[in-house]
């Protein structure tokens, strides 16, 4: 008989998805919302994994728009002046 997850019938699993995601520890996490390590790691392997996947996935690839956005917009040596060299 399959078991239900302890994290999720937690009262606060959102907290605990989020210290799993920011990196706390697992053992940290147990200790401080009162579950166990083991749990934590069932819930972390069979509810969060995927999601975390998906947003760092996400993440990342908005990283990469700001970073390639940040590059075109950044001056380019030289750019002030009329034969794009700099100094006088």
């Amino acid at each position: 008989m399959a078991r239900d997850c302890t994290v999720c019938a937690h009262p606060d699993p959102e907290a605990i998805d989020q210290a799993l995601v920011g990196g706390v520890s697992l053992r940290d996490i147990a200790r401080q919302r009162g579950v166990s390590k083991d749990a934590v790691n069932r819930h972390n392997k069979v509810h969060v994994s995927a999601a975390v996947v998906a947003i760092r996935a996400e993440q990342e690839r908005e990283h990469g728009l700001h970073a390639a956005r940040a590059g075109a917009w950044a001056p380019r040596r030289g750019a002030g002046h009329p034969r794009g060299v700099e100094g006088g």
